[in-house]
């Protein structure tokens, strides 16, 4: 099965990183730009996917951007799948 750029960023970094470390850093800074589809993906799905909490996430993650905009976005797409696997 073919993986995506977002699973593998998610999958094979993000998520080991977030376990494996008390504070996660990832700085969105320094491209043109992210698509909401990755950035829900990626971020949305460690809940979704990866089975974290978003205490766990909140605890561990440091989003760093200049643009509000991603900030705001990746923790709407955390808090969305939250409510969403509550509701399960």
């Amino acid at each position: 099965m073919a993986h995506s750029l977002v699973s593998v960023f998610r999958d094979e970094f993000l998520y080991p990183a977030l376990k494996e470390s008390d504070e996660v850093k990832v700085d969105l800074d320094g491209t043109l730009g992210y698509g909401s589809s990755f950035l829900e993906e990626a971020f949305g799905g460690l809940i979704r996917e990866k089975g974290m909490t978003l205490q766990e996430i909140r605890k561990k993650l440091h989003v760093v951007s200049s643009r509000k905009l991603y900030l705001d976005r990746v923790w709407s797409y955390i808090e969305d799948a939250a409510t969403v696997a509550k509701k399960r």
